[in-house]
């Protein structure tokens, strides 16, 4: 009981939907149409902002590419990892983490991890800068220093000259061996960088981290609207239109 009070009590989206519900209940109440449009859009608004709406949209870019079971990728012989860094900022203080994003994080602990499961001879690439808007942070050897800083014996290089996801395969190519490479970045994040690599004539094999769509069966509270939510939402639709736009320029 008291996590469902909790819960509902901070779902600040649930609370704004109902004040304007009501706002517009007491200023378009004299006019049945108006009031009917006006309910229609909320409710409109209230599917967009649950879970299992969010997750339909989710689910064209995140069920594309899945994880390949890592005996079958060391049959294959799969020793190097490129990791995309997804972005970044200043780090506070001495902790090289603080640097990274919600993204970011998922995408290291995946590299780091993979590797380390594929055997001692596996090399990692860090590849990104922090992005255009902040084009002085170097978030890839951010990367490079903290994965070194837990395991120095590891193989470790970094480019932080790549700041699209266009950039990444002409700046990772001179730093890939001649075997084949395993390509860590967001699921959301995945259909969109394995065409990029493929039209760069790259071969990478995906394997796909930090999924947002958390499958599974739904609750009643699975139906309720959410920040959280709609920010997913909002990671969706602009991967959609990068979608686009790279599709319309050609990749």
């Amino acid at each position: 009981m008291f996590s469902t009070l909790t819960s509902l009590g901070s779902n600040l989206f649930l609370w704004l939907w109902l004040a304007t519900a009501l706002f517009i209940w007491w200023t378009t109440r004299k006019s049945r149409t108006s009031l009917r449009w006006s309910f229609i859009f909320l409710l409109f608004l209230w599917l967009l902002g649950t879970r299992p709406v969010v997750e339909k949209i989710l689910e064209p870019l995140e069920s594309q590419y899945s994880q390949p079971p890592i005996s079958e990728l060391s049959k294959e012989g799969a020793r190097q990892i490129v990791v995309l860094t997804g972005g970044g900022y200043a780090t506070r203080g001495e902790m090289l983490s603080s640097a990274f994003p919600h993204a970011s994080v998922y995408r290291f602990l995946g590299g780091i991890e993979l590797c380390t499961r594929l055997g001692p001879d596996c090399r990692v690439i860090f590849s990104g800068s922090a992005g255009r808007q902040r084009r002085g942070l170097a978030t890839a050897e951010t990367m490079k220093d903290l994965s070194l800083l837990l395991t120095p014996e590891r193989e470790v290089l970094a480019e932080a000259q790549s700041g699209s996801t266009a950039e990444h395969p002409a700046n990772v190519r001179p730093m890939l061996q001649d075997k084949p490479f395993l390509l860590v970045t967001s699921a959301v994040h995945m259909p969109r960088t394995m065409r990029t690599f493929q039209k760069a004539g790259l071969k990478p094999i995906a394997y796909p981290v930090d999924f947002l769509a958390l499958g599974g069966e739904y609750s009643w509270s699975s139906w309720l609207p959410s920040f959280e939510n709609m920010w997913k939402l909002n990671v969706a639709l602009r991967e959609y239109m990068a979608l686009l736009f790279y599709t319309a320029k050609g990749w």
